[in-house]
């Protein structure tokens, strides 16, 4: 894919918080994956867990998917 002639590489969604939202979540994909969080920490009392929790729940997928 190209934009303006130029051949696009990457692209990183940025989920908006909607009204009363403490947590959004998008996934991209164009030649890579991209995970992106937006979240409201004053909502949430365990931000810090979530990377990890993230992380090992995409591991199971992956071991699912063998």
């Amino acid at each position: 894919m190209y934009i303006a002639g130029t051949k696009l590489l990457e692209t990183y969604a940025v989920p908006p918080l909607l009204h009363n939202q403490a947590l959004a979540i998008s996934v991209t994909s164009y030649n890579a994956c991209s995970i992106t969080e937006s979240m409201r920490r004053d909502a949430m009392s365990d931000v810090d867990l979530l990377p990890g929790l993230l992380g090992q729940s995409l591991d199971e997928l992956l071991e699912a998917s063998r």
